[in-house]
């Protein structure tokens, strides 16, 4: 009895110690998003403020932030340049290995933890579903005149209420599967 109680509890010590102690966010952006002096913001939102955690200067389209997570948190990326702009993305602020990165048309991801991975995948299938909404909406602007047939606007009306209803059952079953997390 004595020697499987040791064993339990060595197992469990073994499982604990190998967790990740620190946080390590490595980031690239791309040239055509940094065309001239950037600084990004580590933050995290505390009654409805952002609160800076750390920030860096970012060096030849390169960042990189290191610290302890108490515990899992929806942390943000800020991005402000010379001229003020602002570029912002939200992230699962967690001990591991995260890896972001901004897209040549700026849209950053975040991955490399479980829950980073799940909330990056959620955001480029929500992202997908915007761009065909976005082509509906401007396909109809085009289109839309006098002379266009009330069949031909129920149409393209209806195809975007259904890519609406894909957009909200997306958010629901991702929400639903993972409940337990920060990402549901």
């Amino acid at each position: 009895m004595a020697k499987n109680l040791f064993s339990t509890f060595f197992v469990l010590m073994m499982l604990v110690s190998c967790q990740p102690k620190e946080y390590k966010i490595t980031g690239m952006i791309d040239q055509a998003c940094v065309n001239e002096k950037v600084k990004v913001y580590l933050s995290e939102r505390v009654n409805r403020n952002y609160i800076n955690l750390d920030s860096a200067d970012v060096v030849d389209g390169k960042f990189e932030f290191t610290g302890v997570s108490d515990s899992a948190k929806v942390g943000y990326l800020i991005f402000i340049n010379s001229a003020g702009d602002r570029k912002m993305g939200n992230f699962i602020l967690e001990n591991g290995n995260i890896y972001a990165s901004m897209d040549s048309s700026c849209n950053l991801i975040v991955k490399g933890t479980e829950q980073n991975d799940v909330l990056a995948l959620f955001n480029s299938e929500e992202h997908e579903i915007e761009i065909q909404m976005d082509q509906l909406m401007m396909k109809m602007a085009a289109e839309i005149t006098e002379e266009m047939s009330k069949a031909k606007k129920d149409s393209l009306e209806s195809a975007v209420k259904t890519l609406k209803k894909q957009l909200e059952q997306l958010a629901v079953d991702y929400a639903d599967k993972y409940v337990n997390t920060l990402v549901g």
